[in-house]
């Protein structure tokens, strides 16, 4: 028994009332119709498109080459019979972007090449989900590294220098830190003047050939402690702001505030140091080639990697602090004036017994004088 054919006009309901977005292109690949699901989903109507090929057709805020598409349908699908099946396609609408897979199939009647139907799938929605859990794994694995790659040393300038060799070009385009002058000295940071804070710059990384120019290493910074960025400092608090006008409105120096729009930073933040609940310092993180501005979730992960900074940064402060300490014995115990004894040529000598810690293994010699 033989089974009857869709009629035409069955056909054309099938093709009207797909939920699924699709244009069918004649032979030479001009739009001849479209469906309903087509125009909600691409902004098109059909007085933009039919007659028309890809390349002469503007779809509403695609940032894909319609002459690929044109040239994909002509040597792949037209001419080769080949379907293309997932192709990703972006667009920009109403502030929104969305992405597309596209699919193409040539159609045939009795081996005859009538054209082709083109469909699209709004995916956006598992793009995105893919995206976030990348960038999810990413931040992961940045953390992951800082635990072996910050604070392999008791030298407060290399783990600094650590910190931002490690957020750039990752988290950052550019990344400074900023210490405590007294911490430097290994004091202890709340004995700095509140309300003149004097940071040393201690390390900066950035990701542009030819970097900013503002503070180099070893310079000396004398900030009010009223004016943010240092008033979130004095809260322990990180500051973010994710566009120029933000940035201007930052309480930095209008000159420093220009010198990173010439930069091409447009979002930054700053966070602060923080180890046993004392703040060293303040970390720096600013975008410029990187398009995306900083979210909530930048700035967990930034304080977080500050954190471990700081714990190492406090280490290594301590550690100055009692080297310095046991040097200052170390030499105090020597002897000023070496004491005149008949018959005896006496000399002392200070010899570490270890260069790298500096301290211990005094010696004292004595020996006859030499006879007249």
């Amino acid at each position: 028994m033989d089974t009857p054919g869709l009629s035409i006009r069955e056909l054309d309901a099938l093709f009207d009332q797909s939920p699924v977005a699709m244009v069918f292109r004649d032979r030479e690949l001009r739009a001849r119709r479209t469906n309903a699901a087509f125009r909600q989903l691409t902004g098109i109507s059909d007085e933009a498109i039919i007659g028309r090929r890809p390349s002469e057709t503007y779809m509403v805020g695609c940032v894909m080459d319609m002459d690929v598409v044109e040239r994909t349908l002509a040597g792949q699908v037209m001419s080769a019979g080949v379907p293309v099946v997932g192709m990703p396609l972006e667009q920009a609408r109403d502030g929104a972007r969305r992405v597309f897979s596209w699919s193409a199939y040539q159609v045939t009647d009795n081996g005859r090449v009538l054209g082709t139907v083109g469909s699209l799938t709004d995916i956006t929605g598992p793009v995105q989900a893919a995206a976030a859990l990348r960038q999810a794994n990413a931040r992961l694995d940045l953390l992951e590294r800082a635990g072996s790659q910050i604070g392999t040393t008791l030298d407060i300038h290399r783990t600094a220098a650590e910190l931002a060799a490690l957020a750039v070009p990752e988290l950052a385009d550019r990344a400074v830190v900023d210490l405590l002058d007294s911490v430097l000295q290994g004091e202890d940071p709340l004995s700095a003047d509140p309300d003149a804070l004097r940071f040393r710059r201690v390390a900066v990384r950035d990701a542009a050939t030819t970097a900013m120019v503002d503070f180099a290493v070893g310079d000396l910074l004398a900030r009010p402690a009223t004016r943010q960025p240092m008033a979130a400092f004095m809260r322990k608090e990180p500051l973010l702001a994710r566009n120029p006008a933000e940035m201007r409105q930052a309480g930095l120096a209008p000159g420093h505030v220009q010198a990173l729009l010439d930069r091409g930073l447009h979002t930054f933040m700053v966070v602060p140091l923080t180890a046993r609940g004392v703040t060293l310092g303040t970390a720096r993180f600013g975008r410029a080639e990187q398009p995306a501005a900083y979210d909530e979730a930048d700035v967990r992960l930034a304080c977080d990697l500050a954190e471990r900074a700081a714990v190492h940064i406090d280490n290594a402060r301590l550690y100055t602090r009692e080297h310095h300490a046991a040097v200052t014995l170390q030499r105090s115990l020597l002897p000023r004036d070496i004491p005149a004894v008949a018959g005896l040529e006496v000399a002392y000598r200070y010899q570490p017994a270890s260069q790298a810690a500096e301290i211990g293994g005094d010696w004292l010699a004595c020996r006859p004088c030499p006879g007249p």
